[in-house]
């Protein structure tokens, strides 16, 4: 919004000028080149974040102590005669990294498994496995902390053996 602004603004001042020297022997617009710069090109931030943000002093939040720094660079594209608007800044500093580290989700090892809960028939056992550290600020979640697989899965019915037939009574 700003840079559209400040767009605008430099717009209208062109504008204003070009009519105002539109009569001038010695720099009529079509003399005159204005700087031209590229857009700006952000260098890596010096911290990738920081948990004392945001930092506070005296209740009130102040976003100049946390975080870290990274340089703005844009280049001329086209230099400025005598005549023209000459260029702007080519390099600015700014705050980044102003936001709370991440923190993945950390679990344990899986415990060994239960024992079945039927013999024959179909059971299930179970092996967990615990959060040791929760995830925070659009860290990693965790995954499930339990397992659970069949088991005991063989029939019930046991090959039995039997006497002959007696006889008829």
């Amino acid at each position: 919004r700003v840079e559209e602004l400040l767009y605008t603004d430099v717009c209208a001042v062109r504008k204003v000028r070009n009519e105002v020297l539109l009569s001038s022997k010695v720099s009529p617009p079509s003399k005159i080149t204005d700087c031209d710069v590229s857009d700006w090109v952000a260098e890596e931030c010096s911290v990738r974040c920081d948990n004392s943000c945001p930092h506070r002093i005296g209740g009130r939040i102040d976003p100049s102590s946390c975080g870290g720094r990274k340089t703005l660079r844009r280049r001329i594209v086209v230099k400025a005669n005598e005549f023209g608007i000459q260029c702007p800044l080519l390099r600015k500093e700014t705050r980044c990294g102003q936001y709370k580290c991440s923190v993945d989700c950390v679990m344990s090892k899986w415990s060994g498994w239960s024992k079945c809960t039927k013999e024959c028939g179909g059971g299930a056992r179970q092996k967990t496995r615990s959060i040791l550290t929760k995830p925070n600020h659009g860290g990693k979640s965790c995954d499930t902390p339990m397992e659970t697989e069949a088991c005991g899965t063989q029939s019930c019915d046991r090959d039995c053996k039997l006497d002959r037939w007696s006889r008829w009574s």
